[in-house]
């Protein structure tokens, strides 16, 4: 039997090395101050979740999720009551549905309907699904935003200012005073009002669309509700680039992983001698300076091979790996990778 590259790379590994300028990649956003390591987890840690825009498709025995500007499935888990929601917007059997979905990703079951995809992603919440206009891929990035009917007002936010506008009145400017962010709800306040923002179905009466989340705003004129979704942005998309190292003891051989924005996985292994071996998978990130990549097929074989990699200045850096379940040392203080130069 021949031998998977991740196990070869135990060998491997402590001849890599290689140079880079590239600047310091970080994210700004799920930062944390504890750090994973795989020797000391006994399952894959839980990833943090994030948000993904694409195509949903639901329906007996199906249930699948394709990125924008990406060819791959993800096998989307999601609770009855979200599955419920998704189906009542379908006219006709399979019918796309344009989401934008927040969840993590896990490997996919030996058998089941969901074994032949990348992943599953697993999902905690619904921003916004609609069957109106599904190109909504090829739309910008979208700020979060809370509106309402009778009378018709909206609240959107941008970098510095909130602008909120209402039916028969000029637009206001509002200044942000302070905020208070959990999982189920996020609150605003201003000096001229307050924003709530409840994680709770909703719709808004005028569109074949349904929302993750409740609005509630309050100012001198009263009250008045309506519904809300949050920034469409996947925060963690720093980490999407091509990421290289090879040998400078042997210069038949090298690595280069490729995390897609898409948050597919590639990893190929290349020789003087013969094909590049491939094995392809998920990435997703743990907190502002680490990264989970589980690679869940070699050369179209089924394996689950787990790596965490942590930025260090411009370079990622993975000590361990998880093989079905078996743990490894990586010798000679890891596997290093560099990021890809511009």
């Amino acid at each position: 039997m021949k031998l998977l590259p991740i196990s070869v790379l135990l060998v491997l590994a402590s001849f890599l090395q290689a140079c880079s300028s590239s600047p310091e990649n970080t994210i700004a956003t799920q930062k944390s101050d504890t750090p994973v390591s795989l020797n000391q987890e006994a399952v894959t840690p839980l990833a943090p979740t994030f948000i993904m825009r694409g195509i949903l498709t639901v329906g007996h025995e199906t249930r699948s999720f394709i990125p924008c500007e990406s060819n791959q499935q993800y096998w989307i888990d999601m609770d009855s009551e979200s599955l419920a929601k998704a189906m009542t917007l379908s006219r006709e059997p399979y019918q796309p549905i344009y989401a934008e979905l927040i969840g993590h990703l896990k490997e996919t079951s030996d058998a089941g309907f969901d074994q032949d995809f990348a992943a599953r992603f697993v999902i905690s919440g619904i921003n916004f699904i609609t069957t109106e206009n599904i190109k909504r891929c090829e739309q910008p990035f979208r700020s979060t935003k809370a509106f309402g009917n009778e009378p018709f007002w909206s609240m959107e936010f941008s970098d510095d200012k909130t602008l909120y506008q209402q039916f028969g009145a000029d637009e206001r400017g509002f200044s942000l005073s302070s905020t208070r962010l959990t999982p189920s709800e996020r609150k605003y306040h201003f000096g001229q009002g307050q924003l709530t923002i409840t994680k709770d179905y909703c719709n808004d009466s005028m569109s074949d669309s349904i929302y993750g989340w409740s609005a509630t705003f309050k100012d001198d004129d009263g009250e008045k509700r309506g519904c809300a979704t949050l920034a469409n942005k996947d925060a963690t998309l720093n980490w999407a680039t091509k990421y290289t190292a090879s040998s400078t003891k042997s210069t038949g051989f090298s690595i280069e992983l490729d995390l897609s924005s898409d948050h597919t996985a590639t990893t190929t292994y290349s020789y003087t001698t013969g094909l590049p071996l491939k094995e392809s998978g998920y990435w997703q990130q743990l907190n502002d300076k680490q990264v989970q990549v589980v690679m869940t097929h070699h050369q179209g074989q089924r394996i689950v091979a787990e790596r965490i990699f942590t930025l260090q200045g411009d370079q990622i850096v993975a000590t361990h790996e998880k093989v079905n379940g078996n743990l490894y040392p990586i010798a000679n203080d890891g596997l290093i990778l560099y990021k890809e130069k511009p």
